[in-house]
């Protein structure tokens, strides 16, 4: 296999580590955000919250960039969402 595919391929896998290592470390967060909104009778989905975060971190990027960039954040804040759904049901908590 070509030698320059292979480092980039390598450089891909170490940022996918470090992507993970964060998502973990966010979906911790996510739990203790879960918890807090159980206490002030709060519902799981901020819809303001995520349109505020897409904004912040698609507002420098070019149109192409951001769309992808929103596309990933969805992702992720369904994925959050649902986790903490999971959280509260397993801590007993609806």
């Amino acid at each position: 296999m070509n030698t320059e595919l292979v480092k980039i391929r390598q450089s891909i896998d170490q940022i996918d580590d470090k992507i993970k290592a964060l998502f973990v470390e966010r979906l911790s967060l996510v739990h203790q955000i879960a918890i807090q909104k159980q206490q002030n009778n709060l519902p799981v989905l901020n819809a303001l919250r995520e349109q505020e975060i897409i904004s912040r971190i698609t507002k420098d990027k070019p149109d192409q960039i951001a769309a992808h960039i929103k596309t990933l954040f969805a992702t992720i804040f369904a994925v959050s969402r649902s986790s903490q759904e999971c959280f509260l049901k397993s801590a007993g908590k609806p």
